[in-house]
């Protein structure tokens, strides 16, 4: 009885919480945006999702993919919407009395929810067309990788299985970019330039992910050791120099030191790189934010600044206006014109957090940027390594 108590009571103050809060976006006491963030917070400090995932009956290992995924389609039908459309979680209903917990047992526990969250995200075409690969690993192809380039095979068959091991929580998108990543770390290599706005981009990931050679077969074209790639490492040679173009452009900012220092690695590492540089970078899941929020709060910020920076900064870094976590709607690569909203945005609270007074990560925007990313980095992928 006790426990039945104690578990309605924390059910009334959360619907009263979330009522008090729709009534003030309602007001213009506080914006809707707040208030919705505000409101998927009580979803996170309830058990109504660990409750779901349970009556699911999924196999150990898949609890906690199933339980973000579950997590990231509420954050969604709370606070942000899709495709434009707005959320699914009425403020004035529940300003009107309805029960918040009552509707997110509803609606969570629903049909559609279930199946998002315990099917394959992607089907292998879609994956393909927005990552070419699932993982480094999915890109070795013993028999397209000639014994001559095989260099610093111990090396790289350890970054293999270190990023295989990362890897296990994430999904393509972040499977990609962490390939890379760790590519990138272990040779001490330069950013390259991001590519999600080439023409073609669909063609020309397909094209890489195809050849395990072909990025660097380019990229020793590009520094006049070979001739120009045809058509035996691509189905369509109208595609060439599309290709060569876009590797290019991809090491614009690098040294002709640091391109020949890629041309002598294994092909592996170079494909990695120029797969994650076409792919967007995807979200931030919910919970990932909400951790991102808990750290700026306990670094000092204002509950109000750090939802307004964790926020902000979750849309900064993300290229997709279209989450890859909407089973509805296809992928959508944010325009330039999204980017450079969300960048001003983010600019702009920084620039007021900084007016205040705080300076924990920093004097300018782009040394709160590096330090958030950091920190979530530090949410992503080692919380993963350590599950």
């Amino acid at each position: 009885m006790r426990t039945a108590h104690a578990h309605t009571t924390a059910t009334e103050v959360r619907d009263s919480d979330a009522r008090a809060l729709a009534m003030s976006a309602l007001a213009g006491v506080i914006s809707e945006t707040d208030a919705r963030w505000r409101i998927a917070a009580l979803l996170q400090g309830s058990d109504i999702v660990e409750q779901i995932v349970r009556r699911l009956h999924v196999s150990p290992h898949q609890v906690d993919e199933v339980t973000s995924r579950i997590y990231d389609q509420a954050h969604v039908a709370i606070v942000t919407g899709v495709a434009g459309r707005p959320p699914k979680l009425s403020l004035d209903r529940l300003a009107d009395g309805s029960s918040f917990c009552g509707w997110a047992r509803q609606y969570l526990s629903s049909q559609q929810v279930a199946t998002t969250a315990r099917r394959p995200l992607w089907s292998r075409e879609r994956r393909e067309l927005l990552s070419g690969h699932e993982s480094l690993d999915d890109a070795v192809d013993e028999g397209a990788v000639d014994e001559d380039h095989r260099l610093d095979d111990d090396v790289v068959e350890t970054v293999i299985e270190h990023h295989k091991e990362l890897a296990k929580g994430l999904r393509s998108c972040g499977s990609t970019h962490l390939a890379a990543r760790t590519a990138i770390a272990v040779y001490q290599l330069p950013q390259p330039e991001r590519l999600v706005d080439v023409p073609n981009r669909a063609a020309l990931l397909a094209a890489f992910g195809a050849e395990v050679c072909l990025v660097r077969l380019i990229v020793r074209f590009l520094l006049d050791e070979l001739p120009c790639p045809t058509a035996t490492q691509v189905d369509d040679d109208t595609l060439v120099f599309e290709l060569a173009r876009v590797v290019s452009q991809m090491l614009s900012s690098w040294s002709d030191d640091e391109v020949r220092r890629l041309a002598d690695l294994d092909p592996r590492i170079s494909q990695a790189i120029a797969l994650a540089a076409l792919t967007p970078v995807p979200p931030p899941q919910a919970r990932q934010v909400a951790d991102l929020q808990l750290q700026l709060a306990l670094d000092g910020a204002s509950r109000r600044d750090a939802r307004a920076l964790a926020a902000s900064f979750a849309a900064l870094e993300s290229e997709l206006a279209v989450s890859e976590y909407d089973a509805l709607h296809e992928p959508e690569v944010k325009t330039p014109e999204q980017r450079a909203a969300d960048r001003a945005r983010f600019e702009a609270i920084v620039a007021k957090i900084l007016a205040d007074g705080w300076t924990r990560f920093g004097g300018t925007p782009l040394e709160v940027e590096q330090h958030l990313r950091a920190m979530l980095d530090d949410t992503r992928y080692v919380a993963v390594a350590a599950a």
